[in-house]
């Protein structure tokens, strides 16, 4: 009788390997938009420091400034720039939307918001 021992270990070891370069690999991909928009090379405002606060001043005015009669760019929603520190809360807002997981049902529209208002080189002041 041929023994079997052999061949069902060597396939139980090469399934296991694959599996665990699968789950690697998947592991290794982008989770969030953030690592998404980066491994595509647009590079986000700085969120936590005052590096870009030219860019947010700019973009907090154009955001103040777009009406729902005219919406050249389409507004965050839910972001209101009325009063306080708006460059904190745009900061805060756009860092909540790069969070958001790839598998949110709402991906499409943070990606979108995040390509118009949170990255460097916008599309809300004309690029991109």
């Amino acid at each position: 009788m041929i023994n079997l021992k052999i061949p069902l270990i060597t396939t139980a070891v090469t399934g296991t390997i694959g599996g665990i370069i699968g789950v690697t690999y998947w592991k290794s991909q982008s989770s969030n938009l953030r690592s998404d928009l980066l491994s595509k090379g647009k590079q986000l405002l700085d969120f936590d420091g005052d590096t870009d606060n030219t860019t947010w001043t700019k973009l907090a005015t154009k955001h103040k400034e777009q009406t729902t009669t005219t919406p050249a760019i389409e507004k965050i929603t839910g972001l209101d720039l009325g009063s306080g520190d708006c460059i904190a809360e745009f900061k805060t807002k756009c860092k909540e939307i790069v969070g958001k997981s790839l598998t949110d049902k709402d991906i499409d529209t943070h990606r979108k918001n995040a390509e118009n208002w949170c990255i460097k080189s916008p599309k809300a002041l004309g690029n991109g």
